[in-house]
């Protein structure tokens, strides 16, 4: 991108009127004096920048970083997210701007996070997990009323599709013997299906996380897949069975243990024990990894070794989920 270029469609005379939003004055002389790389994954979502815009502030020259995300489909819209948790004080950065483009689809202008977290770091760093951890019961704990959660979602964690009941019937040879797979699909969809449902943010790693600062607060970055699902959903891979996790640097008790205190300090809905958290953290992820079976299915007569471990991994934990066993993940033991 050159200076003189457009951004997303919009021209340098249409952002300063962007920029005069986010610092509160007139501004004059505006110009993009650098673009930075995206570091890390750079999302399957839409596009992104992060250009710095110079400009004056009467005599005084200023400059803003800022994080300028567009998506690729018409139907994502992020800003909904960020105005419905910003509404409930969630650590979040700023949205200081959105619009729609010629085809429709959401450019955002979003405050910079000048550090992302890396999965690696904040998995080997018990400090930095519970850190983690507690943000996502903070975003869990954000109410959801009935405007939120009739607002179109992007993001889908509705367990068991119908495919999956199909493609359990081509891997008989795979399955424990008396577990009838599809029959135990259906009923964990449907325990799933009952538990409540809360803010979730549908995509959630360390990676979507950042500081302002090295030592800032945590913020939750990425949301546009958060919607209205079961309560649980972004906390289960860290507590439930764990299929590609590496290593962790807290126990699945340790995890709990944070997650339920700071969801409780955060006014979240009725008390529940540690117990009761962590069976259903259990079911919503094995409903969810039960794409797993999809994967397999499709591998059938080919060299795919992993998706048959991973399959077999499943099974097993599900197993264990049928005969009311704890799901009992093997990392941080």
């Amino acid at each position: 991108m050159t200076k003189q270029d457009t951004i997303f469609g919009k021209s340098m005379e249409d952002i300063v009127s962007i920029i005069e939003e986010v610092v509160g004055t007139d501004i004059n002389s505006l110009s993009v004096s650098s673009v930075d790389e995206i570091n890390g994954h750079p999302g399957y979502q839409g596009q992104k920048l992060i250009p710095t815009f110079r400009f004056k502030v009467d005599d005084e020259t200023r400059e803003l970083k800022v994080f300028i995300k567009k998506h690729n489909e018409p139907d994502q819209i992020e800003s909904d997210q960020f105005r419905h948790a910003h509404k409930h004080g969630a650590p979040i950065p700023n949205l200081y701007h959105s619009f729609r483009d010629d085809a429709e689809c959401e450019v955002l202008f979003i405050e910079h996070l000048s550090y992302i977290q890396s999965d690696e770091e904040v998995y080997c760093s018990p400090g930095l997990f519970r850190r983690f951890v507690r943000l996502i019961a903070r975003l869990n704990s954000i109410p959801v009323d009935e405007a939120y959660a009739s607002l179109p979602h992007h993001g889908c964690v509705h367990p068991i599709p119908l495919a999956q009941l199909d493609a359990a019937q081509q891997l008989a040879s795979s399955v424990p013997s008396g577990m009838h797979l599809p029959q135990t699909l259906t009923h964990l969809s449907n325990v799933v299906s009952s538990f409540p449902l809360g803010f979730v943010h549908g995509d959630f790693w360390p990676h979507h996380s950042g500081t302002k600062t090295p030592d800032g607060d945590m913020m939750a970055i990425d949301l546009g897949l958060s919607l209205h699902a079961s309560r649980f959903f972004d906390v289960a891979p860290f507590v439930g069975p764990s299929f590609y996790l590496p290593s962790l640097s807290l126990s699945r008790e340790e995890v709990a243990a944070t997650y339920l205190e700071a969801y409780r300090e955060n006014g979240a809905d009725a008390p529940i024990s540690e117990d009761n958290f962590l069976a259903e953290a259990d079911a919503v992820w094995l409903a969810w990894n039960s794409r797993i079976i999809s994967q397999a299915a499709a591998a059938l007569g080919k060299k795919a070794g992993d998706v048959q471990r991973r399959l077999s991994v499943y099974l097993k934990y599900l197993s264990k989920w049928k005969e009311g066993e704890p799901c009992l993940a093997p990392y941080g033991q």
